[in-house]
């Protein structure tokens, strides 16, 4: 996002109109919302585990399930985290905290 001679406002309704934002914005509206590391969302359950959550899940099911967290680490684990990603996050964090301030009135 090219962001040179750009205001904050306008810069702030560009980050308002991604899809980063919606989500972000969606997981702070939860009770139990939260943003995490991306090392916190690395970790995978336990077969045991998943079991626990679904039960009459088939074996073949869980497995499947396992595959699909194991792929996503895989491909979380290969992002880079950089400094400008960094700060880009932490501006659309800032303004959907602030949308949802908003939207509750305070």
């Amino acid at each position: 996002m090219k962001t040179n001679g750009v205001s904050d406002h306008v810069l702030a309704e560009r980050l308002h109109d991604t899809a980063l934002f919606s989500t972000i914005f969606a997981v702070l509206q939860r009770k139990d919302g939260q943003i995490i590391q991306p090392s916190e969302a690395l970790v995978i359950p336990s077969k045991s585990e998943i079991m626990s959550r679904w039960p009459g899940m088939s074996e073949d099911q869980v497995n499947s399930i396992i595959m699909d967290y194991n792929y996503e680490q895989d491909t979380l684990g290969d992002v880079e985290p950089t400094l400008t990603n960094g700060k880009l996050v932490s501006a659309i964090v800032e303004r959907a905290m602030e949308a949802l301030n908003m939207e509750e009135g305070q």
